[in-house]
């Protein structure tokens, strides 16, 4: 695995990221239908990973794909219902996290063509394991090139793939709320102040005895900003030695005037880039080499963790983000868009190793 050696634009999101190569190219897949996949994150380029090594000495994938479609057809319900009655053929609780598990096998031949033909013609965006994905393709092509009689049956022809629906509520996109360190210390105190310009401004100030109060007040009025409750981009911020918290909203208008037509509408407006470009690039003076060094920024998916990284002098300002939302992870796909890193995690997920494809022709 290595970086792309190019830089990147920061005003062009898609050339930043480091493991994407030719601005995206190498993801829209088309096989002899004429059909496409697209892809919204970053890939890993790379003849054999060391994910491909394994599974070219296990014949098998342990990991499922984790892809995201639009379930008009009901096909979730169905599924739901043929398994009702049945007594789930594995049935386990993660000690870590407490997540149940419950998994049936269904071998009805017309259940399998029902939900066959139902997804025929749905498209299917990959919300998580693009790297999976492009080493499938990796190991599907070293291994044809070596097989003379490998054929389209081939088991290596095909990746094994948990299917969400985009409808079912129990999907749910965690922020990656930002830490970060290395801030100089005049931009750090001009800060706010400079905000002003992009941002309307609320602060929250607080004593010792009233910090848990108002951190819980804080993220009531961020939740409040989250996709779908309004059209305007709200971060929280925590700084160092400030005794306040801060509600940042951007101004209207201000993306398009800084940025104008160089990045796409529907990325535009998306949190992580306004964050990025505006605030990490345009205010803080972070370079490239800055944003891709993870000593400098760190993440968390735990919002009060991030408020308090500052006080505890784990960092010097912390940016706590609203998830992005399901239909605007929707729209960049369909567009042919690539969303930035680290703007959506996807959860809960299935474990590794609970279903295994094998890829090897049986005798």
């Amino acid at each position: 695995m290595s970086h792309d050696p190019h830089p990147g634009n920061p005003h062009e999101p898609v050339t930043l990221h480091r493991y994407l190569y030719a601005n995206a190219n190498p993801i829209r897949y088309t096989d002899p239908s004429g059909k496409f996949t697209s892809l919204n994150g970053v890939l890993t380029v790379a003849a054999l990973t060391a994910e491909a090594a394994l599974i070219s000495q296990l014949y098998s994938n342990f990991s499922s794909i984790f892809s995201l479609y639009s379930d008009r057809n009901g096909v979730l319900e169905f599924l739901k219902a043929s398994v009702a009655d049945k007594t789930p053929d594995n049935v386990f609780t993660e000690k870590q996290s407490g997540h149940h598990h419950k998994m049936w096998r269904i071998t009805d031949p017309e259940i399998h063509t029902y939900v066959s033909d139902a997804m025929k013609e749905s498209r299917i965006f990959i919300a998580d394991g693009h790297h999976c994905y492009e080493t499938a393709l990796n190991y599907r092509d070293w291994l044809a090139a070596k097989t003379p009689d490998f054929s389209e049956n081939h088991p290596a022809n095909y990746v094994m793939m948990y299917l969400s629906s985009m409808e079912d509520p129990g999907v749910v996109i965690l922020p990656a709320h930002r830490m970060l360190k290395g801030v100089k210390p005049g931009l750090l105190t001009e800060f706010v102040r400079k905000a002003g310009t992009y941002f309307d401004i609320v602060r929250m100030p607080y004593n010792e005895k009233e910090y848990s109060r108002v951190r819980a007040e804080f993220l009531a009025k961020l939740k409040l900003s989250e996709p779908g409750g309004t059209d305007r981009t709200v971060f929280g911020v925590s700084v160092k030695d400030a005794r306040e918290l801060y509600l940042l909203t951007l101004k209207p208008g201000v993306m398009k005037e800084m940025f104008g037509n160089e990045i796409p509408d529907a990325l535009r407006h998306l949190d992580v880039t306004v964050l990025t470009l505006l605030i990490f690039t345009e205010m803080l003076g972070f370079d490239q080499a800055g944003l891709d060094n993870e000593k400098l920024i760190a993440y968390s998916s735990i919002a009060e963790e991030a408020i308090d990284a500052p006080g505890m002098g784990k960092c010097d300002i912390s940016f706590i983000l609203n998830p992005t939302g399901i239909e605007q992870v929707r729209d960049i796909a369909v567009k042919g868009l690539i969303m930035p890193r680290k703007s959506t995690y996807f959860y809960p997920k299935v474990i590794t190793g609970q279903v295994m494809n094998g890829l090897k022709v049986e005798d």
